[in-house]
């Protein structure tokens, strides 16, 4: 949704449908202005859902995870509290027993769980080219559009712009930092995995237009925009 008070709206529309059907709804709003995560691209943002499930994924995706399992696990009756459940979810990952949830499904359905410990075995972008901050001062990162960075991972083949266009699984996006992230003029805001230097050049001119700069401190912004369990009856007829 464009606007976060029209997605708090849908959300509550679509709980309040759940509820009529006697059905457990909840939702969640979360940041979506900014990518999640840091990767954006088939290969790089499998890589980092398994670097989440070994415990070192970025910060804002296991949040999210967190955040809607804890939810999840106390609408199913597996926790009293979200407090629990969260610390619970905590254990499954720190464990080990998430990834190899994870491997199972993956052997399952006819893959190679061997990917889990060796990201290679999925396509391979040719080129790996650092996107460098201009200048030598410090800035920090005050915004950064999510929509402009997935157009620079289309412009290598990452997306369709038609029906029936080839997807390169292989060419994505790695950021460095986010909106909140100090970053020193010379050091690399992300990394563009490209097929063709052509193919780079394009992405990274994009991403520059993605990102904007403060000279001062920014807020790292939440993950989590508002959440609605149960809502009242809303009027749906005169909608």
């Amino acid at each position: 949704m464009d606007t976060e008070e029209r997605a708090v709206e849908l959300a509550r529309t679509m709980v309040e449908v759940g509820h009529r059907l006697k059905r457990p709804v909840s939702a969640v709003v979360t940041d979506m202005e900014q990518p999640l995560g840091n990767a954006v691209g088939h290969t790089v943002e499998v890589a980092e859902a398994i670097d989440t499930l070994k415990g070192h994924g970025p910060a804002d995706l296991r949040e999210l995870c967190l955040s809607l399992g804890s939810m999840a696990m106390v609408q199913a009756g597996k926790s009293v509290d979200e407090t629990s459940a969260r610390i619970e979810l905590e254990k499954i990952i720190s464990s080990g027993k998430a990834l190899a949830k994870l491997s199972e499904l993956i052997k399952k359905q006819g893959g190679n769980p061997a990917v889990i410990d060796n990201y290679t075995l999925m396509p391979q972008a040719k080129i790996k080219h650092e996107v460098l901050l201009p200048g030598d001062k410090e800035k920090w990162i005050s915004r950064l559009n999510g929509k402009t960075v997935a157009e620079a991972c289309k412009l290598m083949g990452a997306g369709r712009s038609k029906k029936g266009d080839p997807i390169n699984l292989a060419v994505g996006i790695v950021l460095k930092g986010k909106v909140g992230s100090k970053i020193r003029g010379g050091e690399s805001i992300a990394t563009i995995y490209g097929d063709s230097q052509e193919m780079i050049k394009m992405a990274e001119s994009k991403l520059y237009e993605a990102i904007e700069y403060s000279d001062r401190a920014v807020e790292v912004p939440p993950v989590v925009r508002a959440r609605i369990l149960r809502e009242s009856p809303l009027s749906l007829a005169k909608k």
